[in-house]
């Protein structure tokens, strides 16, 4: 049994790829870096992730690698920055992208599932023990400014995302938007707006359902 154990983790996980980010990647001595086979890293030289603690497992899966359909890729363009603040997962297919000085943040005990996106222009922070579910979208920016009745919008506004938040499947983060802890943001919604702490928010755009929600 210890044997086939054995082969299944070389068969998952990429020891290339972990020795590599190893090398690459800044951590303290009580922190692991696990790299599957599937995985792209694309880093700057002038880029930068850094784990404080804890363990950073990437490309995630219940699936054999021939199985996956998606590849989990991570690219930071330079002097961009990927803090992790502790136990992190990022399950197989998330795209995580942040644009040159950009700064990207992911707290303790917190998951990004199945083919979930992060494009980080600016700012975006997540907090501790958040669920971000299969297929969300978090963004800090529009990407094209937008000018109407002669005023131009900004293009770009940090995202924050509080601790203990539940991000339902096929959700969308616009930016500028603050999400409150213990929050729960209900699947298939478009947040354009705050969500207060401790509130269930639904729609497009997502508007607060139900006030004062617990989950675990």
């Amino acid at each position: 049994m210890r044997f086939d154990k054995i082969i299944k983790i070389f068969q998952k996980y990429s020891v290339f790829k972990t020795l590599w980010a190893y090398i690459r990647i800044p951590h303290s001595r009580a922190t692991s870096i696990i790299v599957a086979k599937d995985v792209i890293i694309n880093l700057a030289k002038s880029a930068r992730i850094q784990v404080l603690k804890g363990r950073f497992l990437i490309g995630e899966s219940d699936a054999s690698t021939r199985q996956r359909t998606r590849k989990t890729e991570i690219t930071l363009a330079n002097n961009a920055q990927l803090t992790l603040h502790g136990d992190v997962i990022l399950y197989e297919g998330v795209g995580v992208r942040v644009t040159k000085g950009a700064k990207l943040s992911i707290g303790d005990h917190t998951y990004i599932n199945r083919s979930a996106s992060i494009d980080c222009t600016q700012e975006i922070t997540i907090g501790d023990y958040c669920a971000i579910s299969d297929n969300v979208q978090i963004l800090d920016s529009d990407f094209h400014p937008i000018t109407y009745n002669g005023k131009t919008s900004t293009r770009s506004k940090p995202v924050h995302i509080g601790n203990h938040v539940w991000i339902g499947r096929g959700v969308i983060i616009l930016k500028g938007v603050t999400i409150g802890n213990g929050a729960i943001v209900g699947a298939g919604s478009v947040v354009t707006r705050d969500v207060p702490p401790g509130c269930l928010v639904a729609g497009n755009p997502a508007r607060v359902i139900k006030e004062n929600v617990e989950w675990e």
